[in-house]
């Protein structure tokens, strides 16, 4: 759990536990500043290519993966958050970020966490080195995912209830008879959906984010 704080930012004096609006709150013996702990924001991403969801881990010793996912940051607005999260985690540029939903989080260092998560439904570029990313059939997803992404996911799909599944072949053969013409396709500017690209090397402050997150 977070380490609390033993003295006021405001004057210096003792914090001490007290009943406050109905709720036990820090509160500053001296000057009476009540230290309100909210939760702290983070932005995740959802990026569904020819059925497949794009999933990240921390780096390649890890064996679990997440949404492409980050701490929120002062002077952006949520969405811009949530681009640069996306871009750090990924090396992708995310266009038009669309609001999916919030879940609750408990994390062990950083305490409550609300996560907000945002469908990008258009991007470019690709995974640099010092990125491990994948993209993962939606109805083949690694186990265990984080409870929160597994709610995201599911939300993305009620919104989208005809969208191709991987597995539908018709995506596969119009791909293979557009190779075979001598026609290389990526989708939304992105490689083909059975793609990887691994290196242990960290990418970006929020790196180590998910193995955190996941404990």
């Amino acid at each position: 759990m977070p380490v609390s704080p033993m003295f006021c930012e405001s004057c210096g004096g003792p914090l001490s536990t007290r009943l406050v609006e109905g709720r036990e709150r820090t509160m500053c013996a001296a000057c009476g500043t009540i230290r309100y702990q909210n939760p702290v924001p983070v932005v995740s991403c959802v990026l569904v290519q020819e059925g497949s969801l794009l999933l990240v881990r921390p780096n390649s010793a890890s064996s679990r993966w997440s949404l492409p996912t980050g701490y929120a940051e002062r002077g952006e607005t949520i969405e811009d958050n949530a681009l640069r999260a996306l871009e750090e985690r990924t090396g992708l540029r995310g266009i038009a970020p669309v609001l999916l939903g919030a879940s609750t989080v408990q994390s062990e260092r950083r305490g409550d966490l609300l996560v907000l998560s945002f469908w990008i439904p258009t991007w470019t570029g690709a995974p640099p080195p010092g990125v491990t990313a994948r993209w993962f059939p939606l109805g083949d997803l690694p186990s265990p995912l984080p409870p929160h992404d597994v709610r995201t996911v599911e939300r993305w799909r009620a919104l989208h209830p005809g969208a191709l599944i991987a597995g539908d072949n018709t995506s596969a053969e119009r791909r293979r008879d557009r190779r075979s013409a001598g026609i290389t396709e990526y989708s939304n500017g992105h490689r083909p959906a059975d793609s990887v690209v691994e290196n242990p090397t960290k990418a970006g402050e929020n790196a180590a984010f998910d193995a955190e997150l996941l404990r």
